[in-house]
């Protein structure tokens, strides 16, 4: 059974605790979240659904967590400036 995991990083789409590059990003479709390793495929990532895993397709998991990446990374980035200042 899937946990909810408390790391939120953007709208759909949390960090594993446990695992570094490893990410959840929910399904449109209500089945449980889909697992994300990012250090897959050179860093452009791959996910467990269907599309991407078995097609080797661009799933739009994928988009889900590159955006919520870069959204975390982009904020991170505005706060050591805000510290700097």
């Amino acid at each position: 059974m899937f946990k909810v995991l408390p790391n939120p990083v953007g709208p759909g789409v949390e960090k594993d605790p446990h695992e570094e590059l490893v990410y959840w990003a929910t399904s449109d479709s209500g089945h449980p979240p889909y697992r994300i390793d990012m250090s897959e495929n050179g860093g452009v990532g791959l996910c467990a659904c269907p599309q991407s895993f078995i097609k080797g397709k661009f799933c739009k998991h994928l988009a889900r967590t590159h955006i919520a990446q870069n959204i975390a990374n982009n904020q991170k980035i505005i706060k050591n400036r805000e510290k700097a200042q």
